[in-house]
């Protein structure tokens, strides 16, 4: 999503490229400037640009629900 935003495309096409609405570019494009600490699409592409460490690795797995500790409160037993 980087890479599209920093080569100028609109929102329109980069949620018609991910398939995603653009409601939903909108939401990790606040997301995406407010961790880099960028200001808007300018800031994003400058900083890109400047050779900063961003890029997509395809090897990454987001952990699954099942690789996840088990919370506390789903370890308590209810005695009657």
């Amino acid at each position: 999503m980087i890479s599209l935003i920093a080569t100028g495309k609109p929102n329109k096409a980069i949620s018609s490229h991910l398939s995603i609405s653009e409601k939903t570019v909108k939401a990790h494009l606040t997301t995406i400037f407010r961790k880099l600490g960028v200001s808007g699409r300018t800031q994003l592409a400058l900083f890109v640009s400047q050779g900063n460490p961003l890029h997509y690795d395809a090897h990454f797995k987001p952990p699954t629900k099942a690789s996840l500790p088990i919370s506390p409160i789903e370890n308590l037993k209810i005695s009657a």
